[in-house]
């Protein structure tokens, strides 16, 4: 059943995201920047902005990509880029390596999917099936080379997948979330591209030695009431996290901690048994505190559901998995048991 995950993954999928946040080391790395030749929304500046990224974090520079306004299929131009640089990176590489492709400009919704548009609108790029079908689940990238995709355009796109024991990930960032009005208002610019950057380099100055793109996420989230930024883990289970290589020696910086707890709901093919279940709350409430999981609720229905809240980071690794559902974001712990404990 796509729509539940089966108990056996259940806690091994749990524990790989409280367990697994160890920096991961890369022997390459390969990058792409895009804009259209027409941009009218600041792209150039988004680029350079992204360029101070890979730079802060210790890799290669991006190459540009201009898409051409004469381009009479600007879509299977990309691809063929894209496969390109992939070709270079498996041919090149025997150990680590990560890609990063990162889009500043237009973006809307046809037909239900996601598009980078030129100013007119007249020519558009299907990102499903001209760069995300290329490192997806099913895609033929190899478990050796992670990918992160960057979107700075209006629009958010929405995509599900299965469980995996994957140890390849690829993450997808975003200047707005689904729900928002303006992730569909065509026109809008959010940068953010900048926003990253600036953030990053504030980091760097206070002593942070890494930065995980999750965590980043959802503290701009905080910071940005209107345009809230948007990740999602496309392949694997965890979100990438980078050394900033001129700190690797720092002490004494901790990153903001969370502010916006998200409940949600995860679905089980067939219900724990009752030893299972015990042995999994004790494991929940030895996790450290800045873990911050709590199980909130366990209902039979025809299988079993799990109610949990936890920081948006968590959350956020959670998000497009086909047995989780979102029920809502909120300020404070579960109120029931705050009034149990009087």
């Amino acid at each position: 059943m796509p729509n539940h995950l089966a108990p056996e993954h259940f806690r091994p999928l749990m524990e790989k995201l409280v367990v697994d946040q160890h920096n991961r080391s890369y022997c390459h790395s390969m990058s792409i920047s895009i804009r259209w030749q027409d941009d009218d929304t600041h792209a150039r500046d988004d680029v350079a902005n992204f360029q101070s990224v890979l730079r802060m974090l210790g890799f290669n520079p991006a190459r540009e990509y201009v898409i051409p306004v004469a381009s009479k299929t600007p879509g299977w131009d990309l691809r063929k880029e894209l496969i390109t640089m992939f070709d270079m990176v498996m041919s090149s590489v025997e150990g680590r390596a990560i890609v990063f492709i990162h889009y500043a400009g237009h973006g809307t919704e046809r037909s239900n999917a996601f598009h980078l548009t030129d100013v007119a609108s007249t020519k558009a790029i299907n990102v499903n099936n001209h760069i995300i079908n290329l490192v997806d689940e099913s895609s033929d990238v190899p478990q050796n080379i992670d990918v992160v995709l960057l979107f700075d355009a209006c629009y958010s796109p929405v995509a599900t997948r299965n469980y995996t024991s994957a140890t390849q990930i690829v993450e997808i960032l975003l200047p707005v979330d689904d729900s928002s009005i303006v992730a569909f208002s065509a026109g809008e610019t959010a940068s953010l591209t900048g926003k990253l950057a600036n953030e990053i380099i504030a980091r760097k100055n206070q002593g942070a030695r890494y930065v995980e793109l999750s965590e980043l996420i959802a503290f701009l989230r905080e910071q940005s009431p209107v345009k809230k930024p948007s990740h999602r883990v496309l392949v694997g289970t965890n979100s990438l996290r980078f050394t900033i290589p001129e700190n690797e020696t720092a002490t004494g910086y901790q990153p903001p901690g969370p502010a916006t707890r998200t409940v949600f709901s995860l679905r089980l093919v067939k219900g724990l048994t009752k030893e299972q279940l015990g042995l999994f709350v004790e494991w929940v409430r030895t996790l450290p505190q800045e873990v911050g999981l709590k199980l909130d609720g366990v209902y039979e229905t025809k299988s079993m559901v799990l109610v949990f809240c936890a920081p948006w980071t968590f959350w956020s690794k959670m998000k497009g998995y086909r047995f989780v559902s979102f029920i809502s974001e909120t300020l404070t712990p579960n109120l029931l048991f705050l009034s149990e404990g009087d």
